[in-house]
């Protein structure tokens, strides 16, 4: 037995930038999210334990992404971990490591430059390759108190 699951509760580093690939014109979403953060020690040393991260979310969750995360934006990530290679331009091989959303949760209000959700009479669900998951819109209540931990 294997188990290959991620839990991330940070900040996006940057707005997602949005690709359209394969046949079915599918979107892509990847940002960055920051984990982590300064600390003081009991001896008075400041440390530095932040953490980023390279966040891929397909489909509708990449809607979701393109829609309300924003540099800056609170964002709960449930996924996995998924490890790639490439040869760049100079002829070097690379190793990344994504995490492949399987749900994403806003956490955070949404920024004042945004538009207004829009106004549903039931929440909506987004469909990943792993089941249905329910996606709230953001609201100006600020932070969610129903985080899993």
């Amino acid at each position: 037995m294997s188990i290959n699951s991620v839990t991330l509760l940070g900040r996006a580093g940057r707005d997602p930038e949005i690709r359209t690939v394969g046949q079915n014109n599918s979107k892509v979403a990847q940002f960055s999210l920051c984990t982590g953060g300064k600390y003081q020690t009991k001896d008075g040393r400041e440390v530095d334990d932040t953490a980023w991260h390279n966040v891929v979310a397909w489909s509708r969750l990449a809607e979701l992404a393109e829609k309300y995360i924003r540099k800056g934006s609170q964002v709960l990530i449930i996924g996995h971990i998924n490890y790639r290679k490439y040869t760049g331009n100079d002829n070097v091989e690379r190793s990344v490591t994504d995490i492949i959303a399987d749900k994403i949760e806003l956490c955070s209000a949404k920024p004042e430059s945004q538009s207004p959700a829009p106004q549903q009479a039931s929440q909506p669900t987004y469909q990943n390759n792993y089941g249905t998951t329910p996606m709230p819109y953001p609201t100006d209540e600020g932070p969610t108190d129903d985080l899993p931990f």
